[in-house]
């Protein structure tokens, strides 16, 4: 059972997507503990474990990350570039990732729009770079 986010380390450097989601509902269950930021900061920081998985996770739990950001959702450019980097890796769906971008504003539109722009199919590729 998970007693505190930093329970994190005891795992392999890439925990399974089952822990990474057993984590994601931790975080979630303790948003309410802290600030946004400090809520997408340790989203961010499971996507990259994630992303180091080199699996897309599954639709399920792809959509339980959508509904929280969508819920939580805010114009302010720190909160979408957040948003960006999560939905990337994580590979959620193309639309999302394109309304997060169309209202972002930030110095790294250019990297989240080539992202886009590389991704075939419904969802963002996070793996891309790595077929080139």
């Amino acid at each position: 059972m998970i007693q505190k986010f930093e329970d994190i380390n005891e795992y392999c450097e890439y925990p399974s997507e089952e822990i990474i989601e057993e984590f994601f509902d931790y975080v979630l269950k303790n948003s309410i503990k802290e600030s946004l930021m400090e809520t997408l900061e340790k989203l961010t920081e499971l996507g990259d474990k994630q992303w180091h998985n080199y699996k897309e996770p599954k639709s399920a739990f792809k959509e339980k990350i959508k509904n929280f950001l969508v819920l939580k959702w805010s114009t302010e450019s720190d909160y979408l570039e957040k948003v960006l980097i999560i939905s990337y890796n994580f590979a959620l769906d193309k639309s999302f990732y394109q309304t997060a971008l169309n209202n972002y504003k930030g110095d790294s539109y250019q990297e989240f729009a080539k992202d886009l722009a590389n991704s075939t199919g419904e969802n963002i590729d996070p793996y891309w770079t790595l077929r080139k």
